[in-house]
């Protein structure tokens, strides 16, 4: 059974842009704790919502 759901994958790929910005808005405003754990939440969102996005792409 394939899965061919790419809508909630670009959704998400989006929430980790997103993400990944608010962390470093918050790290320029010196709340480290909060922005570099957050950033880090953004960069894995983001790379597994784009490798499964470029997988898909390419069968």
């Amino acid at each position: 059974m394939e899965n061919t759901n790419t809508t909630s994958d670009k959704i998400f790929l989006g929430f980790g842009i997103l993400t990944i910005l608010s962390g470093l808005y918050l790290i320029v405003q010196e709340d480290y704790l909060i922005g570099i754990s957050g950033s880090v939440v953004g960069v894995w969102l983001f790379l597994q919502n784009w490798k499964k996005i470029k997988d898909k792409h390419s069968e």
